[in-house]
């Protein structure tokens, strides 16, 4: 049912997952935020990573289930 091995929509969204949390790095290690604005940009891209782990985490809980 499910098809991770050859699915461009979930490539694409792993994608911009990955792309958004670069993002939210680069910004968080930018020199001209303040300290409230890296903390929360650092909040917002662990956010996504969790967030990211967990379809992994599903995804491989799907496959691997008989």
């Amino acid at each position: 049912m499910y098809q991770f091995e050859t699915s461009p929509l979930w490539d694409d969204v792993l994608e911009r997952l990955t792309n958004s949390i670069e993002a939210e790095i680069n910004e968080a290690l930018s020199q001209s935020v303040t300290s409230d604005i890296r903390s929360h940009q650092c909040g917002r891209a662990e956010a996504l990573s969790d967030f990211k782990n967990t379809l992994l985490h599903l995804r491989d809980k799907v496959k691997n289930t008989p």
